[in-house]
């Protein structure tokens, strides 16, 4: 019997699915005729061969869990004030803001170990204060938009700065729209579905049928149509779908979906930022991975299956460098910067993901070496609780600047890579307990 895993709200007791886990690849040549079926992955109970007790202490000896426990409660203490429900952008200008961003990874830090930690009452009430307040900073309400597809009225969408102040851009809201799904199956709160589906109306105007379709990057409405943007748009679409029923998600969905694989997707299963973008961005690969995998559970299509597992395994090779064997091996992660720890937790959200969805695969190489680089990462630690947020990679980002110990985006995305590996042990031990 394979397990399944639920959303929980409260109680240590009920293992379950981390919502925030995103996608896997397609194929543009094998792209499906998917006929829709409603494939909500909240309504049924989890079936739990593991105790409360056996579960807890797992997670207190995992190597990556605790680590990461701390770190994220440390975060909240340097980064977080819980007066202004706001936080700074970095420890070295403690007076700068963060900006919608970093903000968001931040909630995403808090989602993945509040799913691990739900008693910690630290993460708990900064996330629910994130959620119901921290975001309104950036919130902007009964706006008036004109954009390539024509002009809308009412709309509501996240600024890039407090105060309405900066450009609005598509991908920010994505990733926000997918911070109140995920806190909608946390919760059951039905404000977060309601806050999610404004952010879909706002999604919607940008799409228009420049370079093929797509949803813009920003206010400009200019340049490259990519990944960034409609790889979560996708998903943002695609979950709403799972959890409504209503057929307008999935279609849009489905749209986004096909343009990226259409367009942005190499035989191979990687996929490039833009249209007239080479790039490869490790978040870009895992959102891909993660919306693939949902279109394979709402459709039953065994193509997507197919796609994923294409792009799971092309996308080991493309992040790693390995050196010996066994017990002699050695694997280091290759630059492919932005944030880098951000940047790799949104890939190991998809790949985590992907290991949920295709059952058939027992043991996956990509969370084997990021094991390996996390290993020899967990031994960077600071006197400030900090550590490397290029994972022991060589050179330096695109900005040729320090973020160690700075930028609340660094350990926000060490929290997020070790709080998903130690989900995957416990997945793992979990499994081998079903029959």
């Amino acid at each position: 019997m394979k397990l399944q895993f639920k959303w929980m709200a409260a109680a240590l007791s009920a293992l379950m699915v981390l919502p925030t886990l995103l996608a896997c690849g397609t194929e543009p040549a094998e792209t499906a005729t998917a006929t829709t079926t409603t494939a909500s992955v909240t309504t049924e109970a989890p079936e739990v061969q593991l105790t409360p007790e056996e579960y807890a202490a797992l997670l207190a000896s995992n190597p990556y869990g605790a680590p990461a426990e701390t770190l994220m409660v440390e975060t909240i203490e340097k980064y977080y004030n819980k007066r202004s429900h706001g936080l700074i952008e970095s420890l070295s200008n403690p007076g700068n803001p963060a900006c919608v961003w970093p903000t968001t990874a931040f909630v995403e830090a808090l989602a993945e170990s509040y799913v691990m930690y739900p008693d910690n009452a630290t993460i708990k009430n900064c996330y629910i204060d994130m959620l119901d307040n921290g975001f309104d900073l950036f919130k902007v309400e009964n706006a008036t938009l004109v954009t390539p597809s024509g002009r809308y009225s009412g709309i509501t969408y996240y600024n890039s700065w407090r105060g309405n102040s900066g450009d609005y851009y598509y991908d920010d809201n994505a990733w926000i729209c997918i911070r109140y799904l995920t806190a909608y199956e946390q919760f059951d709160n039905a404000d977060y579905l309601k806050r999610a589906k404004e952010i879909l109306e706002f999604l919607w105007t940008g799409y228009d049928d420049y370079q093929g379709g797509g949803i813009y990057w920003d206010k400009t409405y200019s340049g490259n149509k990519g990944v960034c943007t409609n790889g979560p748009s996708a998903i943002s679409h695609l979950w709403m779908y799972q959890l409504t029923g209503e057929e307008i998600y999935y279609e849009r969905g489905k749209l986004l979906y096909d343009w990226v694989n259409e367009n942005l997707r190499t035989s191979g299963g990687i996929y490039y930022a833009g249209v007239n973008d080479p790039w490869q961005p490790a978040y870009d690969q895992g959102t891909m991975l993660y919306a693939t995998c949902l279109m394979y559970e709402i459709t039953q299509d065994t193509d997507y299956l197919k796609m994923a597992r294409r792009s799971a395994t092309a996308v080991s090779s493309h992040m790693f460098n390995t050196t010996g064997r066994g017990e002699t091996l050695v694997a280091t992660m290759k630059r492919n910067p932005i944030y880098k720890s951000w940047c790799v937790g949104w890939l190991t959200r998809g790949m985590v993901k992907y290991v949920e969805t295709d059952t058939s695969k027992k043991s996956n190489t990509y969370m084997t070496l990021l094991k390996n680089v996390m290993d020899q990462t967990l031994q960077t630690k600071d006197a400030n609780g900090q550590y490397d947020p290029f994972f022991c990679s060589p050179g330096t980002d695109f900005w040729a600047e320090d973020y160690f110990d700075n930028d609340v985006m660094q350990p926000s995305g060490i929290v997020i890579v070790l709080q998903l590996l130690a989900y995957y042990d416990v997945y793992q031990i979990n499994e081998s307990y079903a029959e």
